[in-house]
C-alpha cells in the first residue's frame, strides 16, 4: 500500500506575491518540517503548481480573472514553489502537477497511474487556499477514491479568511475527509 501528500500551490503568489498572505507565510516553517517528515516516512510527495497565462490580459479574459487579480503567470517568478520549501522539493525531485483551475484532473489522472501500480490507502492533503484549491482537490480526491483514508493537515493549510478556511474544513469533514491539527 502506498501513502501520498498532496501540497497544492505552495507558491510565491500566494505568500509574498500578488496575493500575499500573512497566514500563508506563517505555515511555511511547518510545511517544510512536515515535507521532511513525510519524506523519511515513506510517503509519496506531490506538488501542484497553480499556472496562469503567461499574458496577464489573456487571464483577464477568463471567468477567474474577472474576480481574481492576476497571479502564477506560466514562466513567472510568482509561479515558483516559495522557500524554503522549493529547496526541498528540488533536493527531493518529488512530483510537480500544473493546474489550469482550481481543482487538478491531471492530479487525479497520475494518482490513478499510481494506484494502479500500488494501491493507495492514504491521501494526505496541505496548502493554499484552503477555501479555494484546498478543498477543490481534496473532494476530487474524495469523488475518485470513495474508500482511500483523506486527511487534511489544517495546522499545514491557509485560508484567504479564517472564515473562509473554517467553512473548507466543515465541508471536508462532512465529505468523510478526515481534518486533523485545527
Amino acid at each position: 500500500m502506498s501513502k501520498f501528500a498532496i501540497f497544492v500551490d505552495l507558491q510565491h503568489d500566494f505568500t509574498f506575491g500578488t496575493l500575499a498572505n500573512p497566514a500563508a507565510i506563517e505555515k511555511l516553517q511547518y510545511l517544510k518540517e512536515e515535507v521532511e517528515l513525510l519524506g523519511r516516512k515513506g510517503y509519496r510527495l506531490v506538488f501542484t503548481k497553480d499556472t496562469h497565462a503567461a499574458d496577464e490580459e489573456e487571464y483577464k479574459n477568463t471567468l477567474e480573472g474577472q474576480y481574481i487579480p492576476y497571479h502564477c503567470g506560466d514562466g513567472t517568478a510568482g509561479r515558483e514553489i516559495v522557500e524554503p520549501i522549493k529547496m526541498k522539493l528540488y533536493d527531493a525531485g518529488d512530483w510537480c502537477i500544473r493546474k489550469e483551475t482550481f481543482g487538478s484532473t491531471d492530479l487525479i489522472a497520475y494518482l490513478q497511474k499510481k494506484n494502479l501500480e500500488e494501491p493507495i490507502d492514504e491521501i494526505r492533503f496541505y496548502g493554499f487556499v484552503t477555501e479555494i484549491c484546498v478543498v477543490s482537490n481534496a473532494l476530487l480526491v474524495r469523488t475518485f477514491f470513495p474508500n482511500v483514508r483523506i486527511v487534511v493537515d489544517a495546522a499545514g493549510c491557509a485560508g484567504l479568511t479564517t472564515e473562509g478556511h473554517a467553512a473548507a474544513l466543515t465541508v471536508m469533514k462532512a465529505c468523510l475527509i478526515e481534518v486533523v491539527n485545527e
